[in-house]
C-alpha cells in the first residue's frame, strides 16, 4: 500500500491506492473532481454524470452505459468494525454478484470485532446498512431477503481468521464464502489453497489466544485505585476483546486494565470497555511501579529455577521471546541462564544434596554380597594382550594328585562367563564320553592351554 508503485500501472489508479482516505466516494454526493480521481472514470464521464444526477439517482447501469472500465473501477470495501461489519459488507456484495476479483477490500480501524459482536453466517441478512461503501457506493442494491448457508466449522473458521493480523483477511473471507456460495464446498478442506489459508490463519489466532492467557501479568495499582490491576501486552493478532471477555468471567467483580499498542480494555467488575488507545502509549506500558507482591513473585521465581536442568531450547519453545517484555520474570531469566552456563549448572544441586540427612538400609546376612578374597597370581597376568578381551580368567580344576590330566585349547563364551572349565556345550559332550569310559570327571584335572579368551 506505501512506497513506490511499479510504472505500469494506471496513475489515477497509483493515485487512489495510495489516498484510500479519500474513498468511498458517493457518486450521488461528491463534488465533479473528486468523482474524476475515481479510476474508470474520466474527464467527461465525471461530467456526464454529474449532469445525470441531477434528474436522478445514479445506478451501477448508468456506469456500464457510459462505458467506464469495469475493469479498472475496482470497488473499494471498507471494513469498519471487524467481523460483523465484513459480514454485512460481504452479504451485499454477494448479493450483488461482485466477484473477489472485482472488489478491493480494506479496513478503516485495525481491531476486528469482539466475540460478542462475532455472529454465524447461517441466517438471513438484516436490515441493510447505509452504504456498501465502493467506489461506487450504488452500485450493489440491498436485498433483506439474500441469505446464506454455510456449516458451523466453516463459520467458526470465518470469525476465528478475521482476528488474524494479515492485510488480506477480508479478501480471503470474501472469496471462501463467494466459492462457498457457488458450490465448491472444497474450500472447507485444508487440501484446497484458500482453505488452507484459512486453517493457517484461525490457527495462528488460536494460538495467540492460548499465549495471551498464558503470558498476561497483572500489577496491582495500589490499595484503593481503580482500576485494581494493570497489564501489558503486544499480541500479534487481535485477540484483545476475546481474551478481556475471558478474564471478565474469570476475575468476577475485581476492576483490570489490560492495554495493547492499539487497544484498551477496562473491565470496572460490571462492563466491559473497548477503546482505542492513546497516543502516548509509553507511559501506558510501564504501568504501576509500586507492585509489591511483584518482588514476592520474582524472589519465588528464582528459588524455583534449577540451574542443573536448564533447557535453553525448550525455554524459549514454550515462552517465546516476544513475551518476555511484558514478563516481570523475565528480566532474570539472562542472568540464571548466564550463570548456569558458568558452572552453577554442575552445581546447582549439590548444596541440596549435601544438606539432605543420611539413611541407613537394612540389609540381611543372607542377602549381603560376600567379601572377595584377594586377586590370584592368574588374574593378576598381565604379560600378553589376552585378559584385555576376556571376562576374566579360566583357571584349571581337579586335585593336583591327579593321574590323568584334560587338556583343552581356550575357554569359549560359557568358560568365559562362569570362570570355570568345561561348563558349555563342549562340557556336556566330554562329560558323555567320560561315562561311556568310566571315569569320574571329579579324579581328572582339565585346564586350557590358553586359559583366557581371545578377542
Amino acid at each position: 500500500d506505501k512506497g513506490d508503485l511499479p510504472l505500469d500501472i494506471d496513475p489515477k489508479l497509483s493515485w487512489a491506492l495510495s489516498n484510500r482516505a479519500v474513498f468511498p466516494v458517493d457518486l450521488n454526493g461528491a463534488p465533479e473532481r473528486l468523482i474524476a480521481r475515481v479510476p474508470g472514470i474520466g474527464v467527461r464521464n465525471a461530467k456526464r454524470l454529474v449532469e445525470l444526477r441531477q434528474m436522478r439517482a445514479i445506478r451501477y447501469q448508468d456506469l456500464i452505459r457510459l462505458r467506464c472500465s469495469i475493469k479498472t473501477l475496482q470497488p473499494f470495501v471498507v471494513v469498519d468494525g471487524g467481523y460483523s461489519a465484513w459480514r454485512e459488507q460481504a452479504l451485499r456484495a454477494l448479493a450483488a454478484g461482485w466477484s473477489p476479483e472485482q472488489l478491493c477490500w480494506c479496513e478503516k480501524r485495525r481491531e476486528a470485532g469482539a466475540a460478542s459482536q462475532q455472529m454465524g453466517l447461517d441466517y438471513e441478512m438484516s436490515s441493510p446498512v447505509s452504504s456498501i461503501s465502493l467506489w461506487e457506493p450504488q452500485g450493489c442494491e440491498p436485498n433483506a431477503e439474500f441469505a446464506v448457508r454455510i456449516s458451523k466449522g466453516l463459520s467458526a473458521l470465518l470469525q476465528d481468521a478475521a482476528l488474524c493480523r494479515t492485510p488480506e483477511r477480508w479478501a480471503l473471507l470474501y472469496r471462501v464464502l463467494w466459492r462457498w456460495h457457488h458450490g465448491e464446498r472444497s474450500v472447507a478442506s485444508v487440501a484446497d489453497e484458500d482453505g488452507a489459508r484459512l486453517y493457517e490463519m484461525a490457527k495462528a489466532v488460536r494460538k495467540e489466544k492460548h499465549d495471551m492467557m498464558a503470558y498476561v501479568r497483572f500489577r496491582h495499582c495500589g490499595q484503593g485505585k481503580r482500576p485494581e490491576y494493570w497489564a501489558w501486552f503486544e499480541p500479534e493478532h487481535e485477540v484483545l476483546e476475546w481474551i478481556a471477555d475471558y478474564f471478565s468471567r474469570r476475575m468476577g467483580s475485581t476492576s483490570w486494565c489490560i492495554a495493547t499498542p492499539q487497544r484498551v480494555a477496562l473491565w470496572d467488575g460490571e462492563n466491559l470497555q473497548l477503546r482505542d488507545a492513546p497516543d502516548n502509549v509509553d507511559e501506558l506500558r510501564s504501568g504501576p511501579s509500586d507492585d509489591q507482591v511483584e518482588a514476592l513473585w520474582l524472589r519465588y521465581y528464582r528459588s524455583i529455577f534449577n540451574p542443573a536442568r536448564l533447557n535453553e531450547t525448550a525455554l524459549q519453545q514454550s515462552m517465546p521471546v516476544r513475551f518476555w517484555k511484558g514478563l516481570p520474570e523475565a528480566s532474570l531469566i539472562p542472568a540464571m541462564v548466564s550463570e548456569a552456563r558458568n558452572g552453577a549448572r554442575r552445581v546447582g544441586q549439590s548444596g541440596l544434596v549435601a544438606r539432605m540427612p543420611g539413611k541407613s538400609v537394612a540389609v540381611t546376612a543372607d542377602s549381603a554380597q560376600p567379601i572377595r578374597g584377594a586377586l590370584s597370581a592368574l588374574e593378576r597376568c598381565r604379560r600378553c594382550g589376552l585378559w584385555e578381551n576376556a571376562t576374566q580368567a579360566v583357571p584349571g580344576e581337579g586335585p593336583t594328585t591327579a593321574r590323568m590330566m584334560l587338556l583343552g585349547e581356550q575357554p569359549g563364551d560359557h568358560e568365559d562367563l562362569a570362570g570355570r572349565v568345561f561348563v558349555g556345550p563342549a562340557g556336556q559332550v566330554l562329560d558323555q564320553a567320560l561315562q561311556r569310559a568310566g571315569l569320574d570327571r571329579d579324579q581328572l584335572y582339565a585346564a586350557f592351554a590358553c586359559q583366557s579368551i581371545p578377542g
